[in-house]
């Protein structure tokens, strides 16, 4: 009489003989458990019903604590534009494509701040793909993001595939800071387009630049999106909605 759940992050699954039978077998033991599926976003419960025969899905957003942050922090130097990313370093992450549209942007004082471990020869990658006259700066994973996120006048999370989510989507909102994402996955569920943030083709580093530069040359839209981000934040990825959330589907008979 106990209620089993299988909670799904992310859902990286590639069409061949291995994970065929790997998925048929995880159907099968699914469906005799009566396991409720649990998934953080509508792009991935679409995968899962793509490739699975799961019949009871449910779309849970993740949440985080709205008093998370301890401290008062301010931007040191205004002058200075920063464009900051927070995660893996990895090439599904799109990095690339940043370096290579702020490549394409002329404008002094400007910082690329990459925060994160991760695939070292892709770093290496990255170091060599830039010419433009910004500052690219790669750091190592931090701790406490929100100390350094303050300093970022914009967060930009430009990953090609496998991100049913986006943790570092919300925890921006969180600090009302204005985000550039691909129109991939669950991301775009969080980024609402022209509102909170701008949605870019994804693989499409030319239109990446686009949506850079409407943020790099306006500041009223950059604290408009930081504004209407936080709203949507309070309403959607709160940790008390994500809470009430699980309890009910842990109560439903």
């Amino acid at each position: 009489n106990i209620k089993k759940f299988l909670i799904i992050h992310n859902f990286p699954v590639r069409k061949n003989f291995f994970n065929f039978i790997f998925l048929t077998l995880n159907d099968l033991i699914i469906n005799l458990l009566n396991v409720y599926v649990v998934t953080v976003s509508k792009s991935c419960k679409s995968s899962l019903l793509k490739y699975n025969k799961f019949n009871k899905i449910r779309v849970i957003y993740n949440g985080i604590n709205k008093n998370e942050i301890k401290g008062n922090y301010k931007k040191i130097n205004k002058k200075r534009l920063d464009i900051s990313y927070f995660g893996k370093i990895q090439k599904r992450k799109g990095l690339d494509l940043l370096i290579k549209a702020a490549n394409e942007i002329s404008i002094q004082n400007l910082n690329i701040n990459i925060y994160g471990n991760g695939d070292k020869n892709y770093k290496k990658k990255l170091q060599d793909l830039k010419k433009g006259i910004y500052n690219l700066n790669l750091y190592k994973s931090v701790p406490n993001i929100e100390k350094y996120m303050h300093e970022a006048d914009m967060v930009v999370l430009p990953s090609i595939e496998f991100e049913s989510f986006g943790m570092v989507l919300i925890e921006a909102m969180r600090q009302k800071k204005p985000v550039i994402c691909s129109n991939h996955g669950g991301m775009k569920e969080i980024v609402k387009n022209n509102v909170n943030g701008l949605l870019f083709q994804n693989k499409n580093y030319k239109d990446l630049k686009k949506k850079l530069l409407i943020l790099i040359h306006s500041k009223t839209k950059r604290i408009i999106f930081g504004k209407n981000g936080y709203n949507i934040f309070k309403k959607n990825f709160e940790n008390n909605i994500f809470l009430e959330n699980y309890i009910n589907i842990c109560n439903e008979k």
